[in-house]
């Protein structure tokens, strides 16, 4: 899809992809953090 973007000059949806993908990575960060303190008490 950014590609797609990237060909046909769309610079704002190239952007508005790049932004979501950081946001989502940073959500799953989040999310497998949680998982991994639940999962791994005994660790500490």
């Amino acid at each position: 899809m950014i590609h797609a973007a990237q060909i046909d000059m769309g610079t704002d949806t190239c952007i508005a992809y790049m932004l979501i993908s950081g946001i989502l990575g940073l959500a799953l960060d989040r999310v497998l953090l949680m998982i991994e303190s639940l999962v791994l008490r005994w660790k500490r």
